[in-house]
């Protein structure tokens, strides 16, 4: 899955204020809108350029809501 993927299980950033480099944390929401339920839930994640070696990251899995 990836922004640029096939269209039927591409995400969307909703939120990126990790790009700002202020010294605060920041967060990024993606966004997976699809019809192949199977593709879900998301069991796996890379992570490229996480930044600096002294930055730190983490990943928090939130809700997954299904509309009709």
């Amino acid at each position: 899955m990836s922004v640029n993927g096939k269209r039927s299980i591409r995400y969307k950033v909703a939120e990126d204020s990790c790009k700002v480099k202020n010294g605060q944390w920041g967060r990024t929401v993606l966004e997976i809108n699809t019809k192949r339920t199977k593709s879900l839930p998301v069991m796996d994640i890379g992570v490229y350029d996480v930044g600096a070696p002294d930055q730190d990251f983490k990943i928090k899995l939130g809700e997954v809501c299904f509309f009709n």
